[in-house]
């Protein structure tokens, strides 16, 4: 059997983006809303009506792991709970780009991003079309300025000193 933590990875995973992790959060608080209302409907009923497949899917997964019965809403809600306190751990890459990125482009950059850096890193892409091409990359209170701008201005930078050296 996976412990949690492990559990845990599979679910965070499968969330690449700030704004994916936002609406997965949005979600589970939705079913955690629904499970204790007064005519609370079964809980099969309630991943169809209130979640995408996906979420669902991954859900009924960590309780299938965890042995967690659909008729449990107290340890339903344990796992939620707990599911929600992991996606406040996750720490944010910001990436600028001067387009708005594929879900490809953004599965590749995610994937490079566990290949390279680890897991428990979430994306959160803004569009700069100022900056040509390239990237700006902030990481932990890093900075990294890979772009076509940065570039040109110190080219620009080299051209103005050249000239002002053969005056």
């Amino acid at each position: 059997m996976k412990n949690d933590s492990l559990i845990y990875s599979d679910i965070l995973k499968s969330l690449k983006t700030v704004e994916e992790t936002e609406e997965f959060s949005s979600k589970i608080d939705v079913l955690l809303n629904s499970l204790f209302k007064t005519q609370a409907k079964p809980l099969e009923e309630l991943l169809k009506k209130l979640l995408d497949l996906k979420t669902s899917g991954i859900i009924k997964q960590a309780m299938s792991v965890k042995n967690i019965n659909s008729s449990d809403h107290a340890a339903i809600e344990t796992l939620l709970n707990d599911i929600k306190k992991e996606i406040q751990k996750l720490r944010v890459l910001k990436l600028y780009l001067a387009f708005d990125p594929t879900t490809e482009i953004i599965d590749n950059i995610f994937e490079w991003v566990l290949k390279n850096i680890g897991n428990g890193i979430i994306l959160d892409i803004e569009k700069d079309e100022s900056i040509i091409g390239g990237a700006i990359i902030v990481f932990e209170g890093r900075y990294k300025d890979l772009t076509i701008r940065k570039r040109f201005e110190e080219l620009n930078l080299f051209s103005a000193k050249l000239m002002d050296n053969l005056k």
